[in-house]
């Protein structure tokens, strides 16, 4: 199973992410919160990876 999971540097998205990992699947977490996405990819199981959106020209 994979699953793409947004919003998932915290809250639900945050506990989403992590029992579909503790669950067996493979989790892309995407957020705008980059270091605390990655924090939750890591935290969440070795099979999660982190990313986050492209900004728009001029916004980060």
């Amino acid at each position: 199973m994979a699953a793409l999971v947004t919003g998932a540097a915290s809250g639900i998205g945050a506990a989403t992410a992590a029992r579909l990992a503790g669950e067996g699947a493979r989790v892309l977490l995407a957020d705008v919160a980059d270091e605390r996405g990655a924090r939750v990819a890591e935290s969440a199981a070795r099979t999660s990876t982190a990313t986050s959106p492209p900004r728009p020209a001029g916004h980060g």
